[in-house]
């Protein structure tokens, strides 16, 4: 058995500091420092906090949240409920931990209990369903030795179903033999060259979309620019330098007078959804999508512009625009969102069976 499984504890400042750091302090013992993260005392001077919580979120066996009395009402000095906020750490690490598939172990101290579904946002509401652990002052040394067996179980048990799940299949006993009927296939012509070629001068493709009559290709570069090619001859119509930053995905209104760019985004990069005048060559305003965007569709009418945005923390989430105010409605965690012709009805996918269910 992996003895040094990696261990990621999860608490908010404010609750329970001073528990959290003493169980740090024991489980490092048994399971050795480098194996068991704590933002304070495993993130080194300077170095980017969301990034190195992020892979080490992902590369754990084993996701311990400390909950106190506190942890989910606690509030900011404008008196929001953190917990509540779309930016809050905790939420985001245990939303995290979950749609990475992690054990999750809540362990309760300060006399806390589980919380009930009603204090929790929707995306942290199957925490309450998870059983926890209570570790408390007067038994502390037995409680942690506990929980450190419940820990080392945990692990085994992972490791027995992976065993499991990458032993071959014993093989089957030979039934006799049966003449199978003889295909013939047509020797296939490879296609050498390209049917249509297209060369920009910024030699720096990083996406390509086709516009919704397919007439057009919208080629996006790293460094911002934006091409509008003609599918019939494959002729450069109209090139737009947007904000700075990498194109993933764009996507033209049927009427040819706007543009809706996604971009990548970094935790304190540009916004990546934006929608542009083509005709002036102006951004006419910043969409409220505060991630990565994945995809972006305008409507038939082009009225409506629906994306989806992705972030390590927080999963696929997809968002409905008015496209002349910008006028947001948040629809859930989704993969991909798409316009029907008759621009009603809007079609989400899941790729995670856990997250399935929102439509």
């Amino acid at each position: 058995m992996n003895i040094h499984p990696n261990l990621f504890i999860s608490y908010r400042r404010s609750d329970s500091p001073g528990t959290a750091g003493r169980l740090y302090d024991h489980l490092i013992v048994k399971f050795q420092e480098p194996h068991v993260f704590k933002d304070i005392n495993s993130i080194p001077l300077g170095d980017n906090f969301i990034d190195i919580i992020e892979r080490n979120i992902e590369k754990c066996d084993i996701f311990i949240v400390v909950i106190g009395k506190s942890i989910f009402s606690a509030s900011d000095e404008k008196g929001a409920v953190k917990i509540f906020k779309e930016d809050d750490v905790v939420a985001l690490e245990i939303y995290t931990a979950f749609n990475l598939n992690k054990t999750i172990i809540p362990v309760l101290v300060d006399g806390a209990d589980m919380p009930a579904r009603e204090v929790l946002p929707a995306r942290l509401k199957f925490l309450s369903l998870l059983n926890g652990f209570t570790l408390s002052h007067d038994k502390w040394k037995s409680d942690v030795a506990l929980l450190i067996e419940r820990i080392e179980n945990k692990i085994s048990d992972q490791e027995k179903e992976l065993i499991k799940k990458n032993t071959p299949p014993p093989p089957t006993p030979k039934a006799d033999k049966v003449e199978q009927p003889k295909i013939i296939y047509e020797k296939a012509v490879p296609l050498t060259t390209p049917y249509r070629r297209f060369d920009s001068a910024a030699n720096s493709f990083s996406s390509i979309n086709l516009s919704q009559n397919a007439g057009y290709l919208l080629i996006g570069h790293k460094n911002g620019q934006l091409d509008l090619v003609d599918t019939k001859d494959f002729t450069l119509l109209q090139s737009l330098q947007t904000d700075g930053g990498q194109i993933r995905c764009a996507d033209l209104s049927n009427d040819g007078k706007w543009v809706a760019v996604g971009k990548d985004k970094t935790f304190f990069g540009p916004a990546p959804a934006t929608l542009w005048d083509l005709v002036k060559k102006q951004k006419v305003k910043n969409l409220a999508l505060n991630r990565r965007t994945d995809n972006i569709n305008f409507s038939a009418d082009g009225k409506m512009v629906a994306a989806t945005g992705f972030s390590t923390f927080t999963s696929e989430k997809s968002v409905l625009f008015q496209a002349d105010t910008g006028e947001t409605l948040t629809l859930g965690y989704h993969d991909r969102v798409f316009f029907t012709m008759d621009g009603k009805i809007i079609v989400g996918f899941h790729t995670s069976y856990r997250r399935g269910g929102d439509w």
